[in-house]
C-alpha cells in the first residue's frame, strides 16, 4: 500500500515537472494586449509591435505604454536613424538628413521626457511628448517636396504611428 502512494506521489511529481508550459496558464497572456490594441487607431501595428516583446504577456496598461514607448524609442534609435546616417554618406550635401537627424534626437529626447513623467504618474504630460515624438517625425517626412518622397517615408510613417499608439495607450 505504501509503495502505491509513493508511486503515486512521484507520479504526480513527475507530471507537474515535465508539464509543458503550454499547458499552464500564464497572466494576462497578451490577452490584456489585445483588448488595450483594439482601443486604437493601427490595432495590428499595435498587436504586432507588443506581442514581440514577452514583457507584454504580464504588463499591465500602463505597462504596456512604456513597453510601446520603448518600441517607439528603438525604432527611432537603432533604425531610423541609421537609415539617415547611411543617406548623409551616399548625399553628403543634402542638408535634409542633418535636419532629419536632429528631429530624430529630439524624438529620443521625448522618450526621455515619456519615462520621466510616466514614472510621476504625469499620462497627460507622457502622452504630449508622444504628440510631440510624432510630430518630429512628421517633420522630418516634411522636408522631401512631393509627400511619400522622402527615402524616409516608410521609417517616418512608423514611427509617427507607433508614437500616437504609446500616446493613446498611456491615457487608457
Amino acid at each position: 500500500m505504501k509503495s502505491s502512494v509513493r508511486l503515486a506521489v512521484l507520479l504526480v511529481c513527475l507530471v507537474a515537472v515535465f508539464l509543458p508550459i503550454s499547458h499552464c496558464s500564464v497572466p494576462n497572456d497578451f490577452k490584456l494586449v489585445e483588448e488595450t490594441c483594439k482601443k486604437t487607431y493601427h490595432y495590428d501595428l499595435c498587436r504586432f509591435a507588443l506581442s514581440r516583446v514577452p514583457e507584454s504577456a504580464h504588463a499591465d496598461v500602463k505597462g504596456l505604454a512604456l513597453i510601446m514607448a520603448d518600441v517607439v524609442l528603438g525604432r527611432a534609435r537603432n533604425t531610423t536613424v541609421n537609415k539617415i546616417q547611411v543617406l548623409r554618406k551616399s548625399s553628403p550635401g543634402d542638408k535634409r538628413f542633418d535636419d532629419c537627424l536632429l528631429h530624430y534626437t529630439a524624438i529620443e529626447f521625448d522618450i526621455a521626457h515619456f519615462d520621466e513623467h510616466f514614472r510621476n504618474h504625469d499620462y497627460k504630460s507622457a502622452e504630449a511628448t508622444m504628440e510631440d515624438a510624432f510630430s518630429q517625425a512628421g517633420n522630418c517626412e516634411l522636408l522631401f517636396d512631393r509627400p511619400k518622397s522622402s527615402p524616409l517615408h516608410e521609417y517616418n510613417i512608423l514611427v509617427t504611428h507607433l508614437a500616437e499608439l504609446a500616446g493613446s495607450i498611456v491615457l487608457m
